[in-house]
């Protein structure tokens, strides 16, 4: 039951399965007439480890016509021994006598028993990874565009020089760590000190942190320690964008969110805009918001609602009248009489 005609297969899923030994390796079996082979699988719970041995016993024994072979295998199996501990080379090892053996691999423990494996041909060509660790090797990945970094331990400021140097096309990095490196009481001095060089990634334009410390925010929109001359897209958590950009006064903060649209929603509490007088910053998103520049003047107006100012206004005294630009909100406090209402500009 051969595959016959087929001289060519790609099989690329971002997404973890379980379906490896029952459904993927009996349908590689059958593509005896294979030349060139690509598969991005990332594998839940499988039978073994993917290893050389297995490359060569599960697929390449049953494609004798195969001249080209691009692969990414991570594997997540739990180890039942905790004190059996696999190394790089352990698998590197497993690769010897085959002939696609220029191969890269990845060993992590996410605990003590849980153990991903990945093996990958090189040079690598695929477009991402996904949860790497500070365990990233010495290789240059030209293809990868997507990154995802996580990690139970932090990433340090040397982590992201070397992650520069190995992803220098990369366009989109998401971090999930929650912990921020520890500093040695030999060198706390150096924490909030732009002691190491900067790092810049001159192709990013998506940066999700989110999910990360706050020192990241830090990291990454600080100048003096990261240039991002492309990002267009922030996903961050307000207090903390807020709290690294000292409410959106910090100069170091500015450059690297020069490009990042303010269009875009940044929680559901928070948006981005500009009012009439040229200034722009984030407010809250129960404001309200004029619909066709109609304005209903004749309801009267209740304690507690915001308005919009829809012209100038210069106030007769300093002490008892407002005074505001186009495009401000005010917030009423109480009505005076049928045309005076006492209120506070939103500053």
């Amino acid at each position: 039951d051969s595959l016959a005609n087929l001289k060519c297969f790609s099989l690329i899923c971002y997404n973890s399965t379980r379906g490896y030994d029952n459904l993927i390796l009996p349908l590689l079996r059958r593509m005896s007439y294979v030349e060139e082979l690509s598969l991005y699988i990332h594998i839940l719970g499988g039978s073994t480890f993917i290893s050389g041995i297995h490359h060569n016993n599960k697929i390449l024994s049953h494609m004798p016509r195969l001249h080209t072979f691009s692969f990414y295998f991570a594997s997540e199996n739990t180890v039942a021994d905790s004190a059996i501990c696999i190394s790089n080379s352990d698998i590197q090892q497993t690769f010897t006598n085959i002939k696609h053996r220029q191969i890269g691999s990845l060993i992590d423990y996410d605990s003590c028993r849980k153990l991903i494996c990945r093996v990958f041909s090189l040079p690598y060509k695929f477009d991402r990874l996904t949860n790497i660790t500070n365990n990233t090797p010495n290789i240059v990945f030209n293809s990868v565009t997507h990154l995802k970094l996580r990690d139970k331990y932090p990433f340090k400021h040397e982590f992201f020089i070397r992650l520069a140097r190995g992803f220098l096309f990369l366009k989109s990095l998401s971090i999930d760590t929650i912990l921020a490196p520890n500093w040695r009481a030999d060198e706390y001095h150096l924490k909030h000190i732009d002691w190491c060089s900067i790092v810049e990634y001159p192709h990013l334009i998506s940066l999700d942190i989110d999910s990360a410390n706050i020192y990241y925010a830090e990291h990454f929109l600080n100048e003096t320690k990261t240039h991002l001359p492309c990002l267009t897209e922030l996903k961050i958590r307000y207090e903390d964008l807020e709290m690294v950009t000292k409410n959106f006064t910090r100069n170091e903060t500015r450059r690297n969110c020069t490009k990042v649209d303010p269009s875009k929603q940044q929680d559901e509490h928070w948006l981005f805009g500009e009012i009439g007088n040229d200034k722009q910053g984030f407010f809250s998103s129960s404001l309200p918001t004029p619909s066709n520049n109609v304005v209903d003047t004749t309801s009267q107006l209740s304690s507690g609602s915001w308005v919009m100012t829809l012209a100038e206004c210069q106030g007769k005294t300093v002490d008892k009248h407002l005074s505001f630009q186009k495009g401000e909100f005010i917030l009423v406090r109480e009505q005076k009489d049928a045309t005076w209402y006492s209120g506070q500009l939103n500053d």
